[in-house]
């Protein structure tokens, strides 16, 4: 699963907000957009009935330590990860674990998809970031296309990962993970030469 939430920050009588104007989840293919907090959550909780006890489902976001601060105010998080205050890289709702991909890509969704070199790009340059939008503002095609697109970008880089890792819960968290990784794969590989010559 892959999550995006568009917010939009503005002031309303000198007051700064900040409003959720669409979300997006990413599922085998299907993009289904949510337009406030409280659907995304009836998603999260039909979903979480639908796991088994001791299962969890892996919804990936980008830039997780952003969306957090949106999220935590309408989900209670019965656990929460993070390298630092505001910096936060896993959280878990009921039995769904939210898992941060720019805490493992370390770069941001556009330059994710050409250093993957993946089958699609971010779309970008085309959305108006001036306007003021809210969760009943009327949305065009090309408003939709963007949070659609970018579900898709991280929906590939994770189907990638999948095939470099073998399974979804192998996936490191963090960009470093993926380095000790690697070090230890290849450090197995060259501890049974070692120990094949001795």
């Amino acid at each position: 699963y892959i999550e995006d939430v568009k917010q939009k920050n503005g002031k309303i009588k000198e007051v700064k907000h900040a409003f959720m104007y669409i979300g997006a989840i990413y599922n085998n293919g299907i993009i289904s957009n949510y337009r406030k907090w409280e659907d995304i959550i009836l998603y999260f909780d039909s979903l979480s009935n639908l796991c088994l006890k001791n299962e969890r489902y892996i919804i990936w976001v980008h830039n997780l330590s952003f969306e957090f601060q949106f999220m935590k105010d309408w989900i209670k998080f019965s656990d929460v990860f993070a390298r630092k205050a505001h910096n936060v890289i896993k959280c878990v709702y009921k039995n769904i674990e939210f898992r941060d991909t720019l805490a493992l890509s370390n770069c941001k969704l556009e330059t994710l998809a050409i250093n993957e070199k993946l089958p699609v790009e971010k779309a970008s340059g085309d959305l108006d970031y001036n306007k003021i939008r809210h969760q009943s503002s009327r949305l065009d095609s090309v408003e939709e296309h963007y949070v659609d697109m970018d579900v898709i970008v991280l929906a590939e880089y994770i189907k990638k990962k999948v095939k470099e890792y073998g399974r979804l819960e192998e996936i490191p968290m963090t960009s470093t993970g993926e380095v000790r990784y690697f070090f230890r794969k290849e450090l197995g590989k060259n501890l049974k030469k070692i120990h094949d010559l001795s």
